[in-house]
Order: structure tokens, then sequence, then C-alpha cells
């Protein structure tokens, strides 16, 4: 059995080499196959394309496409094509590449990113506008989640360099909710955060009044409470802060709230029941700190007298009616970390820059032009010429009916001022100047510029000259007024009003200009001849208390006082920034000097008292004119 099986196997062995030798002899045969020439060009293309040899990888493909136009990859190949451009940042051959597509494959699955492409190109060109319109427009037609998402954080960013951070937001909010279609989650997140670091304290608490946003409600609430932060609204930024470190413990910015919450804690707070006083009690201007004085320590003594609570403390600094020694006494007040400060009034431009810098309410005596321009801490509660000019042509034009006016002026800054301001506002309201004249200041004889204004001392023949105004401004102090009424009469100025600013309210000016001074219309910010309950106690406590009558420096001093000693005792008023904020906001006070509001900028709103004269007294013309300095 053994040396069968051995033989066969033999056997077998040697066929088979046999066989193999036998077909090693045969000639070969070749087996043709046909390939197509476009099918290796398009190869080669594909490989230089997933090579990142994009110049020769557009060559294959502009090869391929003049030899099988009619190719169903040509759609594949565009796409391709329109991304190699796009890398090269050649939006002129994207733009082809995708608008051919778009155009001759309308419905083929490559349209929605050819449509994201051209968005993505008009971006890199910096044509934002393009960017919202076309993408806002192919939304609607964008089925999948990858591209629709993609588009809207496109168009999100177009918002944000348009520096629309809400419609950024907006945008990117949405891409979110498709966040599993996106790659790169984590770049899109901050996009998000840059957005909402941009954005508006009203339109993070807009944000995070709806419900819908939720998962980025914790960089909200922490941008929100670093917005308050730097708007000097330090118990919200505390509050706010606080909020978020316990909602959100697992938030990125957690470490930074913290940091900044012991910022706030460091941040002295004031003395907030102490006020101080920056007046001129010596010097030229002595005689207006003294009355501010006064008006003062009376606000302090009714207000003691009409509350109870904590008692309210006064810091006085002379200014010596000095900008150094002003600046000496802001710095003085500031180190005694008063609550704010009232004043000053001669060196209020000097000191409102310093005060702004250290962060401390100021509330000015002064007309100065443009003292709140230091600063949301800088206020002005004063009469100004703008408002008196504003209320006599007002009540003179709408009122009175006038039309027609004249002006007589001193050669002097106070002239110039007012006939400035007198002229464009009549124009402003439609009247008309009919005269203009001005006088050297040293003159007591008024009747050359009198007889120029009524046309006499150019010869008129003997014959009398109907005057072509119906009112006269004569913008001086008693003093000068007092001699010219009278010569006015003289030379038949009569049956015309007369109009004036506040230096007229004077008790020399009745006694010099006498029965002359009828048909006066004058502006004051303080009438003693109010009928006002309030204001005549405040003239009988004043009386009592100096011996004397009040004017419109006490007057506004007081007010001014009344204001602040109000404010800070407002149990919500912890940090000087929050006193700022209660003033900006501060309406309607009722004083003795009218309602008081401030704008915007820190000036006021204030009544205007007119006053005329009557039987040899001042008289009050009823319903004040209410003048706010964005009526100038």
């Amino acid at each position: 059995m053994t040396v069968i099986t051995i033989r066969r196997v033999s056997f077998l062995i040697l066929s088979l080499l046999f066989f193999v030798c036998f077909q090693a002899c045969q000639p070969k045969q070749v087996i043709m196959v046909d390939i197509d020439p476009s099918d290796l060009l398009l190869s080669k293309a594909e490989r230089m394309y997933r090579s990142g040899a994009d110049e020769k990888a557009l060559r294959f493909f502009d090869e391929y496409i003049g030899k099988k136009p009619d190719s169903p990859l040509i759609p594949s190949v565009l796409i391709k094509k329109g991304r190699i451009f796009l890398r090269m940042e050649n939006y002129e051959g994207a733009e082809a590449a995708f608008s051919e597509l778009i155009e001759k494959y309308p419905d083929n699955t490559y349209v929605p990113e050819a449509e994201l492409g051209l968005v993505r190109c008009d971006y890199q060109k910096g044509e934002y506008r393009n960017v919202i319109e076309a993408g806002e427009a192919a939304l609607p037609e964008i089925d999948t989640k990858e591209h629709r998402a993609e588009m809207r954080i496109l168009i999100g960013n177009a918002h944000l360099a348009e520096q629309n951070p809400k419609k950024a937001l907006d945008c990117y909010v949405s891409a979110y909710g498709d966040s599993e279609a996106i790659p790169d989650k984590p770049v899109l997140l901050e996009k998000i955060k840059t957005a909402v670091s941009q954005l508006s304290t009203d339109e993070i608490i807009t944000y995070l009044g709806d419900p819908k946003e939720s998962e980025i409600k914790g960089y909200l609430m922490f941008q929100l409470g670093r917005n308050n932060l730097d708007e000097d609204k330090f118990e919200d930024a505390f509050r706010i802060l606080a909020s978020f470190v316990k909602l959100y413990p697992e938030n990125e910015y957690v470490p930074d709230a913290i940091r900044l919450l012991e910022r706030i804690d460091k941040i002295p707070l004031y003395r907030r029941y102490t006020v101080g006083c920056l007046l001129p009690l010596t010097g030229a201007y002595k005689k207006y700190g003294e009355k501010a004085l006064k008006g003062v320590q009376l606000a302090l003594s009714r207000f003691g007298e009409d509350r109870g609570g904590p008692s309210i403390n006064i810091v006085i600094k002379d200014t010596q009616s000095e900008p150094r020694q002003a600046l000496a006494g802001l710095e003085e007040l500031y180190k005694e970390n008063v609550s704010s400060i009232i004043g000053p009034i001669v060196t209020a431009d000097v000191v409102a820059p310093e005060a702004q810098k250290r962060g401390v309410p100021t509330i000015t005596l002064t007309q100065k032009e443009r003292i709140n321009d230091a600063g949301d801490y800088i206020f002005r509660n004063f009469l100004t010429p703008e408002m008196q000019i504003e209320a006599i042509v007002r009540y003179s034009v709408e009122v009175l009916g006038i039309k027609d006016f004249a002006v007589m002026y001193p050669d002097e800054r106070y002239g110039h001022t007012f006939l400035d301001l007198f002229w464009k506002k009549i124009i402003e309201f439609g009247g008309q100047i009919a005269g203009v004249e001005q006088y050297d200041t040293n003159m007591n004889d008024f009747s050359v510029p009198i007889r120029k204004l009524t046309g006499k001392y150019y010869g008129a023949g003997g014959k009398d000259l109907e005057l072509d105004f119906d009112a006269l401004f004569i913008p001086d102090d008693p003093d000068k007024v007092g001699l010219i009424i009278p010569q006015l009469a003289f030379h038949d100025v009569t049956d015309i009003y007369l109009l004036g600013t506040n230096l007229w309210h004077s008790e020399k000016l009745l006694q010099m200009a006498g029965r002359y001074i009828q048909y006066a219309v004058i502006p004051d910010g303080f009438a003693l001849e109010s009928e006002d309950p309030a204001v005549q106690t405040f003239i009988s406590d004043f009386k009592s208390t100096f011996g004397e009558p009040p004017g419109f420096v006490e007057a506004v001093a007081y007010d001014t006082a009344m204001i602040l000693f109000n404010a800070v005792s407002d149990p919500q008023v912890g940090y000087r920034s929050t006193l700022k904020q209660h003033l900006a906001g501060l309406r309607n006070f009722r004083g003795v000097s009218g309602e008081t509001s401030f704008t915007a900028n820190g000036d006021p709103v204030k009544e205007i008292y007119l006053l005329s004269v009557d039987d040899q007294k001042f008289v009050e013309i009823k319903s004040p004119v209410r003048i706010s300095t964005d009526d100038i």
C-alpha cells in the first residue's frame, strides 16, 4: 500500500511540472482594455486637488470640461474649482465657477454649497451688505443643517463687521441650534462671546429675558455685570456678577467675575452724608460766594428740621476767586471723601475736568459755556444767557405778537454776547431786527445812539418819524439802563416794550427809570414777587436768618443743596456713581427757583420767571416760561 501511494504522488508531480513548462513555452496573449483619455485627466485632476497642487488641478479640470462638457460629473468639477479659487483668494474665479454651477445645474446637490461660496466671496471682499442680503435670500432654499448653519455664521460675521453685534448674535445663536452639523463648535462659541462682549446693556437685558437663549445666558450675565462696572454702576455690577458666579459655577468666566467682585469690594465708599462746597469767600468774587453760602446754610437748617434720619454735614473750602486755590480745595474735599460738591462759581471751568477725573458729582453755579463737556459727573444749576434770551424772545413773539425788534447794547463782552444770542433767536422765531446801535460803556448821554436808532440823527426835516420796531432790547446793568430809559422818553421813543436781562431785576433800576419803565419784560430765575407759598416761606426764613431778602444766587444755591441733601439721603445711593445717576434722572424738583430737571448732558431745565413793572413795582408775569438747554 505504501509503495503504490508514493508512486502515484510522484507521477502527479511530474505531470504538473510538465504542464507548467509547456505553458511557459507558449506565446503570450495581450488583453486590450479601451480607456477614455478624459477619465485619465479627471483622475489626475482629483489627485492634484487632494494633494493641494491647485494650479495643476485647475488645468486638468479645465481640460476635462473641454473634452467632456456634457459629463454628469461637471457639477462636481465646478464645485471643486470654486473651492480652489477660494483657497487661492481668486474671488472672481470662484464666483464664476459657483455661478455656472447654479445657473446650469439648479437642481444639483452642490447648489447650496455654491450659494454659500458666492456669499463667502462677498464677505472676503468686504461687501458685507451683499453678504447679509444674499445670505438672507438664500437661507430658505438651503435644506441641509450644515450649510444653513454656515450661512448664518457668515451673515453674523457680516453684521459684526458692520458693528451690529445684536444681529450678529441672533445669527450665531441660530447656527448654534444646528451645532451638531458644525465641525468646529468651539470656533462658533468664540464668535458668540465676541458678539456678546459688544452688546449694550439694554440689548443684553433683552436677551436675558428670552427663555430660548438659555445656553448663552451665562455669557450674557457676565457681560451685563462688566458693562455695569464700566458704567460705574457698582451696586448693579456687584449684584449681577455675584448671581452669575452662583448660577454658572462651571462657566469659564467665573475667575474673571471673582476678580471683578474683589475690585468692586475695594472701591471706597464715600462719606455719603457729607457735601462739599467750593465757593469764593474771599477775593474779587467774594460777594457771590457769600450769597451762595447763605443759601446752602439755610438749606442745611431747613433740611434737618423737615425730616428725621441721619444729619447732613457740609465741608466748605474757599476758592479765593482763584483757579489754583479752587483746585487745591477740590483735592482737599476729595481726600475728605465728600459725597458731592456744590460750586464752584467763577472757577468752574478749571475744577470741572478734575472733579470728573475723580468721579465726584459736582453741581456748578456758573453760566460759563460748555461747562458740562467735562463729563457726566458735572452738572449745572444756574441761569444762562441762552435761557434768558429764549424766554424773552419766545414770550415776545408767541404771547405779545411782536415781530420787529431793535437793540441798544454796550460795546463790551456782556453786550456782544447777548446781542449775538438775541439776534439769532429772533431770526429763529421768525422776527426781524429793525435796528442795532452800540454805545461806549463810559457814556452817560445816549442821545446819539437813540437818534440813530430812530432815524432822527440822519435828518428828518423836523418831521416826527414813526418807529419801525415794537420792542427794544438793552442788555446792561441797572446803572446804565437807569440812564437810558428816561432819555428814550425824551426822544419820543415811547409805547414800546423794553426787554432786559436778569440784571434789570433791581430796585435801583426802579428808582432811576421811574415811570418810564412800564411795558418791561425781564427774565430771572427767582422772584421775590412770586406768589408761590413755598417761595414766600423761603423768603421769610431767609430774612429772619440773615436780615436781608435773598436773590437768585441765594435761591439757586439753596435749591442745589436741597437736591444733593435729598439725593444722599436716598438709601439706594451707595456709591458716587449711583449719586451721579440719581442726579441725571432728576425730574421736576420743586424748589424756590422753580422746577428743575437735568438734561442728558447735565444742564438744567428750569422755569424762568418773567417780570414786568407796574406802579413802580416788579410784578410776576403769570405762567413762567419753562426753558431747557435742549430748546436753545
